[in-house]
């Protein structure tokens, strides 16, 4: 009983240790996401001016570059919910069976 009062055990470390990773992960992702989200904008503007200048090299780079930057927006963003929302089943479960234990 000694050592049980002096682990003083707390819901929030131990759901950072079990899912601690994954949370992490989904975080990497949102920040990827938000990055290639955040480069749409400068692209677009870079190829604007290649049209209006004539470059058609830049112009070709920046389309390129924009495409590639959405993709990845789009790819990250719906990484970052799937796992989120998969995250969020388990913690619920786990939450749900250790309540349960508890009470019966």
């Amino acid at each position: 009983a000694a050592a049980w009062a002096e682990c003083r055990p707390s819901l929030r470390g131990t759901l950072f240790r079990v899912h601690g990773r994954p949370f992490m992960l989904a975080g990497l992702l949102k920040l990827l996401g938000d990055m290639g989200g955040l480069a749409s904008p400068y692209l677009l503007r870079q190829l604007i001016k290649a049209i209006e200048g004539g470059d058609r090299v830049v112009g070709y780079w920046a389309c390129g570059l924009l495409f590639a930057a959405q993709m990845i927006n789009c790819l990250m963003v719906n990484s970052y919910f799937q796992l989120l929302s998969l995250l969020g089943m388990r913690v619920r479960v786990a939450l749900s069976g250790a309540i349960y234990a508890k009470c019966f």
